[in-house]
């Protein structure tokens, strides 16, 4: 069986850490920028105010590796987890304790 050639992943982040974040996510993302990709809002059950934000995407494997890679050493707290791993956004978020506070603004 050929390697996929996208990969779903579901990628958290600290709030302190959301800024810098969508910076890395728009050097990464060419074609709409990535500055607006953690713009899901994340938090325990019963939380009003965010502790995390979210984001789930299609990646490249290569580009998934690199995240991992880069991404996780240099944001402490942020979690990846790959459709390929066996996660879902509804699995992640259970693992993580975090729920999606509101929709994304539109």
């Amino acid at each position: 069986m050929s390697a996929p050639k996208w990969v779903r992943a579901f990628i958290t982040v600290p709030v302190a850490l959301q800024a810098a974040a969508a910076e890395q996510a728009a050097l990464l993302d060419f074609d709409v920028g990535g500055a607006a990709t953690f713009d899901v809002p994340l938090g325990p059950e019963g939380a009003t105010e965010p502790t995390d934000y979210g984001a789930s995407m299609l990646l490249r494997p290569k580009t998934l590796d690199a995240v991992i890679g880069q991404l996780l050493p240099a944001f402490p707290g942020a979690r990846v987890y790959a459709e390929t791993g066996g996660w879902s956004v509804r699995s992640a978020l259970a693992d993580a304790g975090l729920m999606v506070l509101t929709q994304r603004a539109g």
